[in-house]
């Protein structure tokens, strides 16, 4: 199946707002999209609470922090 819609959401230290994000994902649970979440090396819970969530929907990416 094609993938008609990627939403793509950068982060750093974000394991707060994401939260609500993964609620709309649940509810949301439409086909042909999915969310592609890029950490850039956090620091915080961000990986642990995006590996919960994380799904054929959702997919995970983590960087080495490019910190500018």
């Amino acid at each position: 199946m094609a993938i008609d819609l990627s939403v793509i959401i950068p982060c750093y230290n974000e394991a707060f707002r994401l939260t609500p994000i993964f609620s709309l994902i649940k509810e949301k649970n439409l086909p042909n999209w999915e969310w592609i979440f890029v950490d850039d090396g956090s620091t915080d819970e961000t990986e642990k609470l995006i590996m919960r969530f994380q799904n054929s929907q959702a997919k995970y990416i983590q960087l080495v922090s490019q910190g500018k």
